[in-house]
């Protein structure tokens, strides 16, 4: 089973995951953050800051706004 880190995390958490587990055998992440078409534009205010770790699980908070 393949899975899919996201862009709205730091560079180092998305490389610990693709470093470990299943995802050690495909090698490194193919789309740094600064090179992503959606994320590359803001990504100061779009990533978030994980706690944990590879092993145990990450877990982040994000606040989004909704205009009503």
């Amino acid at each position: 089973m393949s899975r899919k880190v996201t862009q709205t995390f730091a560079e180092a958490a998305n490389g610990a995951v693709y470093a470990s587990g299943v995802d050690a055998s495909r090698g490194v992440n193919p789309t740094a953050n600064a090179a992503d078409g959606i994320f590359s534009d803001s990504l100061a205010s779009e990533l978030v800051t994980p706690v944990g770790s590879v092993t145990s699980g990450y877990t982040a908070t994000f606040q989004v706004a909704m205009a009503a």
